[in-house]
């Protein structure tokens, strides 16, 4: 596994955000072109996916920390 590091995991975050703000303009009245349901929904599983995988790096950070602090 790749030891990500804080920089990493905000590019990350901010990439999330990025297709989250996207799929919401799906919802917009005003916007021409709507992807159909089934799009829409492989995007929030993974953006769903990819949270989840956010979580464990920084979980495995917050363990190098305290193993940096235990340990210096």
């Amino acid at each position: 596994m790749m030891k990500k590091d804080l920089n990493q995991l905000q590019a990350e975050i901010r990439g999330v955000s990025a297709i989250v703000n996207a799929i919401r303009l799906q919802f917009d009245k005003d916007n021409g072109m709507k992807l159909c349901d089934e799009y829409i929904e492989a995007a929030l599983y993974g953006v769903g996916t990819h949270l989840d995988q956010i979580v464990l790096d920084l979980e495995e950070l917050e363990d190098r920390l305290i193993e940096k602090k235990v340990n210096p």
